[in-house]
Parts: C-alpha cells; structure tokens; sequence
C-alpha cells in the first residue's frame, strides 16, 4: 500500500533541499503539475527568499480533448475546448503568484505529445545561473510528466547542477511495489499549506466540472493523494541518469490527453476517463 510506502519514507524539511546559491529552476509538464505535486515545497522556499524561476512546457489546453465529443453531446460551452489554452496559462500565472514564484516562462509545446529533446531546448534558454531543478518524476505515470523529468535532469546533468523530482500521479495510478529508494517526505508548515490552497484554487478548469454530467479533470480523490508532501531526491543507487531508463518506475500509461479525469456521472458516482487507469487505494 502507498501509505505504507510514505510512512517509510525518511523525512526531510524544506531547508534540507534549498539551494540558498544559484536558481533553482521548477519544471513542469502542464499547468498545476508543480501546485499539485511541490506546491508547499515553493511556498516555503519563495517566502524564504530563495530565487526560483518557473518552466511550464505546455499550456495543457489537451485537457478535455479526449472528452470532445461526449461535452458537445452534453451541450458544454462552446468556447470550453477553444479558450482552454489562455485559460490554463492564466491560471498558471495566478497559482505561482499566490506560491509566491515571481520569474515564470510558459511555453507552447504540444500538450499530450511532449518530446523530450523539444523540451529540453526549451529549457536550456531558461537556465541561466540555474544550479538545482525540480521537475516532475521522471517515471511519473503521465507520459508528458515523464518527458519533463527526463529533459529537467538532462538540464541538470549538463549543468552539474542538483536534480529533485516531485511525483504527480504516481501514488494514484503507479505501483507502491516500484517505489523510488530516493522517495521522502517533506515536513510543511501552516503557512505553506495554505499558500498551496491558494494556488489550487486558481486551478478552476482541473479542479471543477466543466459542465454538467461531467467530472473534474483532477477529482478529490486524486488531491487526497497530496496531503503527504513527497519529493524524490537522487541517491547513490539512483541518480538523474536513471532518467533515461524508463524499466524504473511506476509502469506508463500512456494516455493521448493532459491529465486525466472523469466522464459522464451516473447512479453509481463518476467513471474514469477514457484511458485512465484505475486508482490505486487513496493515502
């Protein structure tokens, strides 16, 4: 069970991982991957003056792409799949306020189809004075969360700077039996907890029903997942290079669309979006 995995986890605090020299440069696959999974993490470092410069890959505006037909039958706003782009970045931008990351780059690169190498281009032109990287896991279950972490600890690699890696959707779709040796738990304060809170709540487009019959995109369950704060960080055994071998890790599951979330609700509650795999036992 994953909560048995996060109990075993050692512990770590914020201070532990901080970079008090260079920048450290936050990555991330979508719009809301970093609120989700190193929201608290930010929230600490930023109000302790740490130099943080947030990378955002893709505008994330594939998020309902896999759901076109079904919200056309179910008369969803005609401007929903249209205006996604603008809406997620905007979001984006009021999340990392609200964490308090102030140099924020967001990109437009194919939401559901990212490259690793387009990636990686992307984010050597943000790397200036760049000596730690945060990024998604790099065997995060999600495949454009997969191709973040690969091409954030390619960064880091020709850099020589640290590589940290924060999990999305592993404790829901992956298997506590691959868990990464290099996984900890992450102490947080109230302070933190509430400025994470904040930045969700910028999240509108993942986090409600886009219409009626409608699940969220990033349904509750899924959240309960985050109450543990989790961050990977390399060990003697593991190291960034590891990013290149995807045997590691959580199985893929490759889904065409951003994240996943629900379909059409019924009697019996919501059912999962096509091509998402059945969660594993909330934390």
């Amino acid at each position: 069970m994953w909560a048995d995995v996060v109990r075993a986890a050692p512990p770590v605090t914020p201070e532990d991982l901080a970079d008090t020299g260079g920048v450290t440069l936050v990555v991330s696959a979508h719009p809301d991957d970093e609120t989700l999974g190193a929201g608290r993490l930010l929230a600490h470092w930023a109000r302790t003056g740490l130099r943080l410069r947030a990378a955002c890959l893709t505008r994330g505006d594939a998020c309902f792409d896999h759901l076109a037909d079904v919200l056309r039958d179910l008369d969803a706003p005609a401007d929903l799949l249209p205006g996604m782009a603008g809406r997620r970045e905007a979001e984006w931008h009021a999340a990392m306020e609200a964490l308090g990351v102030h140099d924020r780059h967001p990109h437009g690169l194919p939401d559901g189809g990212l490259a690793d190498d387009d990636a990686l281009d992307v984010l050597r032109r943000v790397a200036d004075d760049v000596t730690t990287v945060l990024a998604p896991w790099p065997h995060d279950p999600h495949p454009d969360h997969r191709a973040a972490g690969r091409a954030g600890a390619r960064l880091a690699a020709e850099l020589g700077a640290r590589f940290c890696s924060y999990p999305v959707w592993m404790t829901y779709w992956g298997d506590p039996a691959e868990a990464d040796p290099g996984l900890r738990r992450v102490a947080a304060d109230p302070a933190d907890d509430h400025a994470r809170e904040a930045a969700l709540a910028a999240f509108v487009s993942q986090l409600e029903p886009p219409t009626h019959g409608i699940g969220p995109i990033v349904p509750p369950e899924m959240l309960a997942h985050h109450d543990t704060p989790l961050l990977h960080v390399p060990t003697a055994h593991h190291t960034p290079d590891d990013a290149h071998d995807d045997t590691l890790g959580t199985t893929p599951h490759d889904t065409p669309h951003s994240t996943p979330g629900t379909t059409h609700v019924d009697d019996d509650g919501p059912a999962p979006a096509h091509g998402a795999p059945t969660p594993k036992e909330p934390r």
